[in-house]
C-alpha cells in the first residue's frame, strides 16, 4: 500500500494537506507522505527482524538457547510460588535513571519530533484515503483492506508515539 502510494506521480490530484507543528497546513504530495512513511516502517521492521534474528543465533545468556534452557529449568505447575522482585522496566537504570525504551528509538534514529511529524503523516495520509469516493463492488474490497492496513500503521505510529514520550514506563 504505502510503496504504491509512494511511487504515484506529483499533480494537483495527489496534493493533500498536513498539520505543520505550527499548527499551520502545508501542501504536500502523496509520495512524499507515503515515502516517509514507508521509510519509517522499513526502520521499524529492520530493526526487529535483525533483533530476532540475533536472539535466535545468540548461544550466550540473551538468546534463544538459553530462554529455552531457563524454561526447562524454571517450568514448574501454575501453583508453585515464587519471591519476586520488581526494579522497574529497566533494572537499576542507566546511571541511575529509568530509560525504558528509549535505547531502541535511539538505534532507530527516531526523535520526539519525528514522531510529531509521522503522526501528521499518518492523519493526512488516512484523512486522504478515507475521504476518496469508492466506485463499484471491487473497489469497495479494495479500500477495505487498505483501511485496515491505514488503521494498523496509524495504531503502530500512535503507540510508539506514546512509548517515546513516556519511555519509561515501557520494556526495551
Amino acid at each position: 500500500m504505502l510503496n504504491g502510494s509512494a511511487v504515484t506521480e506529483r499533480s494537483t490530484a495527489n496534493l493533500m494537506d498536513v498539520e505543520a507543528p505550527s499548527s499551520e497546513s502545508e501542501s504536500l504530495y502523496l509520495c512524499d507522505v507515503a515515502h516517509a512513511l514507508l521509510v519509517f516502517v522499513e526502520r521499524v521492521v529492520v530493526k526487529l527482524r535483525n533483533a530476532r534474528t540475533c536472539f535466535q543465533k545468540n548461544p550466550g545468556k540473551k538468546g534463544a538457547a538459553m530462554a529455552l534452557r531457563d524454561w526447562e529449568k524454571y517450568h514448574t505447575p501454575d501453583d508453585h510460588e515464587f519471591d519476586i522482585t520488581f526494579d522497574g522496566p529497566t533494572g537499576k537504570g542507566l546511571n541511575g535513571k529509568c530509560v525504558g525504551c528509549l535505547p531502541f528509538f535511539e538505534k532507530l534514529g527516531l526523535t520526539r519530533a519525528d514522531f510529531d511529524g509521522l503522526r501528521n503523516y499518518v492523519d493526512a495520509f488516512e484523512k486522504h484515503f478515507r475521504g476518496r469516493d469508492g466506485g463499484g463492488a471491487d473497489g469497495s474490497t479494495e479500500r477495505d483492506r487498505i483501511s485496515n492496513l491505514v488503521d494498523r500503521l496509524k495504531e503502530l505510529v500512535y503507540k510508539l508515539n506514546a512509548a517515546i514520550q513516556t519511555p519509561e514506563h515501557y520494556y526495551a
